[in-house]
């Protein structure tokens, strides 16, 4: 016992007791002491317990924000090429539409046999859609029973144009001109197919267009 109260002594930092006391003196004032420390202990959690708890508000950063995109209305253009004209059609409509509006405007979605001519289109396209790229129908097509690729007015040409692994898909059965802007880019004024029935703009080709 006096081993475990002198263990108790060192531990707690208590005041050493004269050993003229008598053990159930020195006992008697250990467990006032330790008392007092249990006392003093307990009222220190309740305060922490009754404390508020501080938390880190969290402001969150603002992100900076986004310009939006601003649509570009594309806008009619007639435009002439080695003694034809042609002219962007700034309204979304199927193929076959498409080709019965050329016809009605006494032309034809526009046929391509060069790499001038296919580049006079391009500009034509970016230029009517204000520097921007635009999908446009033109003239070639496989719509037929061969499934082979055609233009409208009949006219045989062996300049094709296809961007990277295009024609990609034997059901697709009209073909579209792809205006693109940027320089770099592999498909920069490349051609794909797609379903007759997508909505797109369209160039009509023709010796003379009505306006």
């Amino acid at each position: 016992m006096k081993f475990n109260i002198r263990i108790l002594i060192a531990i707690t930092g208590l005041p050493l007791i004269s050993f003229a006391e008598s053990d159930d003196a020195r006992i008697s004032r250990l467990e006032d002491e330790v008392k007092k420390l249990q006392e003093v202990n307990a009222a220190i959690m309740k305060k922490l317990d009754e404390s508020p708890i501080i938390r880190r508000k969290i402001i969150p950063i603002p992100s900076k924000p986004q310009n939006p995109v601003k649509e570009v209305e594309p806008k009619e253009i007639d435009e002439s090429f080695q003694g034809h004209s042609y002219k962007f059609i700034p309204v979304k409509k199927s193929w076959h539409l498409a080709k019965k509006d050329a016809s009605k405007n006494g032309g034809y979605l526009v046929v391509i046999t060069s790499p001038e001519e296919n580049q006079f289109v391009n500009d034509l396209i970016i230029k009517a859609n204000s520097g921007q790229h635009a999908l446009t129908w033109i003239g070639l097509n496989n719509d037929n029973e061969k499934r082979e690729w055609e233009w409208v007015n009949g006219e045989i040409s062996k300049f094709f144009d296809w961007g990277p692994g295009e024609p990609n898909n034997p059901d697709f059965e009209c073909s579209v001109h792809l205006g693109f802007l940027q320089e770099s880019s592999d498909w920069k004024g490349k051609w794909n197919n797609a379903p007759s029935d997508c909505l797109r703009y369209y160039v009509i080709e023709s010796e003379n267009i009505k306006k």
